[in-house]
């Protein structure tokens, strides 16, 4: 989780958007794929950079509610999502909140869910008051059909 954002540390900079980090654990361990986590986490934050007004905040939180599951949350200050959309935008071409010169395919967040869904855990959104929204990723520590 650290390197993505790290990685997304210079996109963010060109909106004066700074990160808060939160990991409960440094050395938390998960069997997943890497190279798919990896684009899970980075579509997550590249559209909260997306969504974030200039000089805002995204943070990025790890935490492990049980020993069974890890939760990941990224939080920005953007628009936020519409109640009747946010089942909708896990849908390919569903589009939550149209941006004004900004490429929207409607992939990405179904993407995050079928991966997500793969690895035996389950994705959110909720809204981040006043103002943003929270997606939400939880995982198994151990997937199904693992070794523990």
């Amino acid at each position: 989780v650290k390197e993505v954002v790290k990685d997304y540390e210079a996109i963010a900079t060109q909106k004066a958007i700074t990160f808060q980090t939160d990991f409960q654990e440094s050395s938390l361990t998960v069997s997943l794929d890497c190279p798919i986590f990896h684009r899970i986490l980075g579509n997550l934050i590249s559209n909260a950079i997306k969504f974030s007004p200039e000089n805002g905040k995204i943070s990025v939180s790890v935490h492990s509610p049980s020993a069974e599951m890890v939760n990941i949350s990224v939080l920005d200050q953007g628009p936020g999502v519409d109640d009747a959309l946010k089942l909708k935008i896990f849908e390919p071409y569903e589009i939550g909140t149209l941006m004004p010169n900004v490429s929207q395919i409607g992939l990405g967040l179904a993407f995050c869910k079928m991966m997500v869904e793969a690895h035996g855990g389950a994705i959110a959104v909720a809204d981040n008051l006043p103002n943003g929204a929270i997606l939400s990723l939880e995982i198994p520590r151990h997937p199904p059909g693992s070794e523990s």
